[in-house]
């Protein structure tokens, strides 16, 4: 149903959202024509006005005041810093590790609006529902927070419920966001250089599938299957039948989260075990599977007690990778444990797109630094984190731009083998991932997965053949009648004729107007004939206005260079 307050809301949200850039000192985000338009028509209509001053926080550094300014504007722009946290192909390194601070902790709503969304969702009261349903939450984020609760029957579960009106919270965000992202990528280098608009879109699609605990469900449901072979590893089960999209109900299992050394030691547990099963799982979910958990932090990891098995908690944040994909990512960690940089650098610029000249040598040799001096510690020292963190900031530094799907996966690595060597400081990785890529090697050697390339391969040739002959006819036909034609594709090629022919407008009026001075001087200094007075005038009107119009050409000029001069220092800096 259309909401006729959602516009005004969006409008109010934007005004505090433009407040807080100001403050920050990122108000040159707002500063394009339209925006500058709706700000004068919400201090005219409205009388907001806008008394802060841009330089409140000039002493500190552009990445901490970014922080800063995400953690003031709220949830949806915390996890897009999370997101950009995450992209060391897209950021510097300072950049990074300040955005990586951000957490997403907000406070929970009162127990009458949860037992409202649940009483609307189900059409009956809450005691018809759960037999005992805990008022206070034990963890709270920003889409939803989660109560303890037992069915009818006595079964313990967890019920997580969605925060009241949080999608139209990130809605508003969304389009704010949006048109802020579109500035920056068309005033900024770097933004136009990782296409930020297209990174925005695949954040805002995720974040939009979060809002539906009906998706977390379905994800929970896939990796559950995923897993079964693995009696070490547990996914909790879902109940549907009290899962809706504002409503998730799931299995409760107690357990001790997987960075608490003091109590995991307590309670028994064999923390090398859990390290090995725990990186093992997360390297067969993306090496092997492709469809993987892609944000194993601490709070989504615990080990249950009794059984002593890894529960995977919180399906929200799921990533998927392709066949080839997965065929790529394959060979990338085995030309890395072959030391073949030639291998990797290949397999990085297929995979990559670049947005500059790639001076592949120099890229080689970097690539071959790092995996050398990473391989070359002992076993127990390799840090498959710290190398991938290297080599992201090799490939941004040489200009290739990583898909999305791939630069998640990396991170989730990155995140895994942290928590593995927290719980067990002396484990090999190495010989995890070994193991792992053996299991790869036997799939492809298996029968049913050559049986299903060569079946592919044979449908491939099918089609071919039937559309192969039309198409070199066709072309055969065009060539014997001279209507070949080729398209040629230059990349920005209308802009650079928008930019020749503002040239050739400026050259143009730049003889026009010249001529009109050359003129009007002749016509200021003629012999008055009678009754041809008026000529002079007319001659220093002329003059007048040729040289009105060439200072607003050389103004125009001007501008244009303090622009480009503005956006080669960057605004950032």
């Amino acid at each position: 149903m259309f909401d006729i307050l959602s516009p005004l809301r969006s409008i109010r949200r934007f005004r505090d959202v433009q407040l807080v850039l100001l403050r920050y000192g990122f108000g040159f985000l707002l500063s394009n024509q339209e925006i500058r338009a709706l700000r004068r028509t919400l201090r005219r209509t409205l009388g907001w006005g806008y008394s802060i001053e841009e330089t409140e926080y000039e002493e500190r550094a552009a990445p901490a005041r970014m922080r800063m300014m995400l953690q003031e504007l709220g949830p949806t722009y915390i996890k897009i810093g999370q997101l950009l946290a995450s992209r060391g192909d897209m950021l510097p390194e300072e950049w990074i590790a300040e955005l990586a601070k951000l957490q997403d902790d907000v406070p929970p709503f009162g127990y009458e609006q949860a037992r409202e969304v649940i009483e609307g969702e189900f059409g009956k009261p809450i005691g018809d529902i759960f037999w005992e349903f805990e008022q206070q939450p034990f963890a709270a984020a920003s889409i939803g927070q989660v109560h303890r609760a037992r069915l009818l029957d006595m079964t313990p579960v967890v019920v997580k419920v969605r925060r009241p009106n949080v999608v139209e919270q990130v809605r508003s965000d969304i389009e704010i966001i949006r048109e802020i992202v579109k500035l920056v990528e068309g005033r900024i280098a770097w933004g136009k250089r990782y296409g930020l608009v297209a990174v925005f879109e695949e954040f805002a699609r995720a974040l939009t599938l979060e809002l539906d605990y009906r998706i977390e469900a379905s994800n929970a449901d896939r990796l559950r299957k995923q897993t079964m072979l693995e009696p070490k590893v547990h996914i909790p089960r879902i109940y549907w039948e009290l899962t809706t999209d504002k409503v998730l109900t799931m299995e409760a299992i107690e357990g001790i989260k997987i960075n608490d050394l003091e109590a995991l030691d307590a309670a028994g547990i064999d923390r090398a075990e859990m390290a090995r099963v725990f990186i093992q799982c997360l390297f067969k979910q993306i090496l092997i599977d492709g469809f993987f958990h892609s944000d194993p932090h601490p709070g989504n990891v615990i080990v249950e007690l009794g059984k002593q098995r890894l529960v995977i908690l919180d399906t929200g944040q799921m990533g998927r990778l392709m066949p080839e994909q997965l065929v790529q990512l394959g060979d990338l960690v085995q030309s890395v444990l072959r030391r073949d940089s030639r291998d990797v650098m290949r397999i990085f610029l297929e995979i990559g797109t670049p947005f500059k000249k790639v001076d592949e040598p120099a890229f080689r040799r970097s690539l071959d630094f790092i995996i050398n001096r990473y391989l070359d510690a002992s076993l127990d020292r390799i840090k498959f984190s710290n190398m991938f963190a290297e080599m992201l900031g090799s490939i941004y530094k040489h200009g290739v731009r990583l898909p999305s799907e791939l630069t998640l996966a990396i991170k989730a690595i990155i995140q895994a083998e942290e928590i593995a060597r927290t719980l067990d400081p002396s484990i090999q990785i190495v010989e995890v991932v070994e193991g792992i890529y053996r299991q790869i090697i036997q799939k492809m050697l298996d029968p049913r997965s050559m049986f299903d390339s060569v079946r592919d391969g044979v449908r491939e040739a099918r089609r071919l053949r039937g559309v192969l002959p039309r198409a070199l006819e066709s072309i055969l036909r065009q060539l014997e009648s001279g209507s070949l034609t080729v398209a040629i594709q230059i990349p920005e090629f209308i802009s650079i004729v928008a930019s020749l022919m503002i040239i050739a407008n400026r050259l143009v009026t730049g003889l026009i107007i010249v001529g009109m001075m050359i003129g009007s001087a002749l016509l200021m200094n003629i012999t008055v004939v009678k009754g041809w007075g008026f000529l002079k005038y007319i001659g220093m009107f002329a003059f007048i206005l040729a040289m009105l119009s060439g200072f607003i050409l050389i103004w125009d000029v001007l501008l244009d260079i303090w622009e480009n001069q503005r956006r080669k220092k960057g605004p950032f800096y």
